[in-house]
């Protein structure tokens, strides 16, 4: 790790995490009350890149737990993953511990459920998306048959009042 400042331009790098010389991740202040981290992401330095195959479906398997911690006296109520949980449908985001779980335990990077969040909200839009144009398709069809409905009984009108005058001529008929 090493620390950097540009303090004229008010940007300050505390800790940079390198691996075999290139920088992987670092803790930054940007001159604001807020820190940054940070992990690479640098398009050139990766290679076989392709669109993922998870979807909304994976993260639908991922459980949500209530808990607290065994260490906390105040009992304090979290919300969170179970490492061992997700480990089983997002194991990059896990690192697996040891046996003594004080010591080593297991421990999530929930960094890294981020672009499986931002997957399952594109899915979910392009489902939307879909859903808005077929809602459309079939509200033109039904105004489209609302509107041959009312020729429909327009023209039944016409056809019960032509009867009506029939069988009121065959009345005055059968009266002569």
């Amino acid at each position: 790790a090493n620390t950097n400042s540009n303090w004229g331009s008010n940007w300050h790098e505390f800790i940079m995490f390198r691996n075999q010389g290139a920088l992987i991740g670092s803790i930054v202040n940007s001159g604001t009350t807020a820190v940054s981290y940070n992990t690479t992401s640098d398009e050139r330095l990766k290679f076989n890149i392709k669109p993922t195959n998870f979807s909304i479906k994976d993260l639908m398997k991922i459980q949500i737990k209530d808990y607290q911690y065994k260490t906390d006296s105040s009992n304090t109520s979290l919300t969170g993953f179970i490492a061992q949980q997700l480990y089983n449908v997002i194991p990059n985001a896990v690192t697996k511990g040891g046996s003594d779980e004080k010591t080593n335990p297991w421990q999530v990077d929930y960094g890294k459920i981020t672009p499986y969040v931002v997957k399952a909200v594109q899915d979910q839009q392009e489902l939307i998306e879909s859903q808005k144009k077929e809602i459309e398709n079939l509200k033109i069809e039904n105004n489209k048959l609302n509107s041959d409905v009312k020729q429909l009984v327009s023209k039944n009108l016409e056809i019960e009042k032509v009867i009506f005058d029939l069988l009121e001529k065959v009345k005055m008929f059968e009266k002569k």
